[in-house]
């Protein structure tokens, strides 16, 4: 039987420790993306005793990334889980954080839990018979990096037991506020500038609300849709972590947008320069991610 709530928050404080420990590894690919896995922490895992899971079931988490939302959800019950990326690299990051989990004294999973890890393409999954079927899958900020999301819906739908879950977290900028709002600020064109570059390479910040319908389409039934919100008002300065993280998320991308002619080397740097000042000033944020949960029908239609 899964132990109670309290036993495994204090697992996942452990997994935080080991991915800040990492943070401290010179050759770790993605930086901004594990900063991220952290901050974002208690976003991610408000949602988990929510989710339709039960002891035994085989999940499949599609676009691991580091990981984490797999290394949660065997935190939490006995499942049997397989943790799919097309990035060879953080796949390889992913298993040595597994590994330092593994070298810890505490117990950091649920007995009985495992995690194993593959890397592939979405795409993919329609062949990789090997892998059978699954209970449950999750799909946590995946669909707006992909320039053919129905054909990803319909791959993950055949990796799904009849009656199987799937669970479907992803962006929506329609529903970010922000007030003062930052309309002719740094800020602004670097977020335009991202956007821009996200459409440019086929994908899709406003995918959350789309979702819905793609799964329908796809012969999912749609059991339930969610927001999970997050608000602040708050003075940052430079140094906050929140505005370090989208700085960097910034500068990773500086080269591709330079190269996409979106925004000239210079430009960029102008516009950072007027971010750093910015967040001088005080804000109310709102932001969301939406939620799906959609069910494979024990009949095909």
């Amino acid at each position: 039987m899964a132990e109670s709530t309290s036993a495994w928050t204090s697992r996942l404080h452990v997994h935080d420790e080991v991915y800040r420990d990492f943070l401290n590894q010179p050759d770790l690919p993605q930086r901004w993306l594990l900063e991220q896995t952290i901050y974002t922490g208690p976003s991610r895992r408000s949602l988990l005793p929510h989710l339709p899971l039960k002891d035994g079931m085989r999940v499949l988490d599609v676009g691991s990334g580091f990981g984490a939302l797999a290394f949660d959800l065997a935190a939490t019950k006995r499942l049997d889980i397989t943790a799919l990326d097309s990035d060879d690299a953080l796949t390889g990051v992913a298993e040595r954080i597994a590994r330092a989990l593994d070298d810890r004294l505490e117990i950091v999973f649920e007995l009985g839990s495992r995690v194993d890890f593959v890397s592939a393409d979405v795409y993919e999954l329609r062949s990789k018979e090997e892998l059978g079927v699954f209970d449950f899958a999750t799909a946590r900020f995946l669909f707006q990096h992909l320039s053919n999301p129905y054909e990803a819906v319909m791959a993950l739908r055949s990796r799904l037991k009849p009656g199987g879950v799937l669970c479907v977290i992803d962006v929506d900028d329609g529903l970010t506020i922000t007030y003062p709002e930052n309309t002719n600020t740094g800020f602004a064109a670097l977020q335009r500038a991202f956007a821009e570059l996200q459409s440019a390479e086929g994908r899709d910040r406003n995918i959350g609300r789309k979702m819905p319908h793609l799964l329908k389409h796809a012969g999912f039934d749609i059991t339930a849709t969610a927001l999970l919100p997050q608000t602040q008002f708050i003075q940052t300065t430079v140094e906050d972590p929140g505005v370090q993280l989208t700085i960097r998320r910034f500068e990773a991308a500086k080269d591709d947008m330079v190269a996409h002619g979106i925004l000239g080397a210079s430009q960029f740097d102008d516009c950072l320069a007027a971010y750093r000042q910015e967040v001088l000033q005080p804000q109310f944020h709102i932001t969301s991610q939406v939620v799906i949960l959609a069910t494979k029908p024990l009949e095909e239609v």
